[in-house]
């Protein structure tokens, strides 16, 4: 199972179309998936906008009447996927933003280096139409960003350190709070491990998996 999950705040012009968007790269790609939508305290016709939604589409809607925040958003979202989940290890949580800053025809290529080993893949996005552009302060941090992290953080094949557009592997991890002794329960979080995918290829987009701690695994980047 696929779980796709997307924050909103203030995005009825976009998330409609996204939503269809995703729905037709599902059905030229077919996988089993579910979207979780988590309206953050949107003052605009988002709520609205959804919910014509959830009779076409494998929608659930969350949010909260009051704004809380892209973080609480992405939290609340973990909590629930790892609630749904029935077999971790073999389903995935796929993040993604609402305002076209993540491409749905990008998703294939995820999916297909998640289906391939990888644990955590991490998708850079190339350049787009004017009509797909991201948000200019998202545009103006991409191109800022690397130089003023470049001293405090580097990532070995990563140099988008703020790519919200990422597939995480839901693993339950022993010894967690949530774990009983001869029978598991479901954690709290949905946790995921940062073991590299062995496999490269090529794809419109550049997806890197992540970066690993074995001395043995390599990383390839397709673009």
């Amino acid at each position: 199972m696929l779980y796709i999950c997307i924050p909103a705040y203030d995005e009825a012009p976009t998330v409609g179309l996204l939503l269809w968007r995703i729905r037709k790269v599902f059905q030229d790609y077919p996988r089993e998936y579910e979207i979780l939508v988590f309206n953050d305290g949107s003052t605009d016709a988002t709520s609205e906008t959804l919910q014509a939604y959830t009779e076409v589409l494998p929608l659930t809607i969350m949010g909260t009447p009051e704004h809380v925040g892209y973080a609480r958003a992405l939290d609340v979202l973990c909590r629930e996927v790892s609630r749904r989940t029935r077999y971790p290890r073999r389903d995935a949580m796929i993040v993604m933003q609402a305002d076209f800053t993540d491409q749905p025809e990008h998703l294939p290529e995820l999916i297909k280096r998640f289906e391939g080993g990888a644990d955590l893949v991490v998708a850079e996005r190339p350049p787009v139409a004017d009509k797909d552009s991201p948000p200019k302060p998202v545009r103006w941090m991409r191109r800022v960003a690397p130089w003023i992290l470049r001293p405090f953080v580097s990532v070995s094949g990563v140099s988008d350190p703020f790519g919200t557009f990422r597939l995480y592997r839901i693993t339950r991890r022993p010894g967690r709070p949530g774990y009983g002794v001869g029978r598991q329960r479901r954690s709290p979080r949905a946790h995921c491990s940062l073991r590299a995918s062995h496999r490269d290829g090529r794809s419109p987009a550049t997806v890197r998996p992540a970066p690993t701690r074995k001395p043995h695994s390599s990383m390839g980047r397709c673009r």
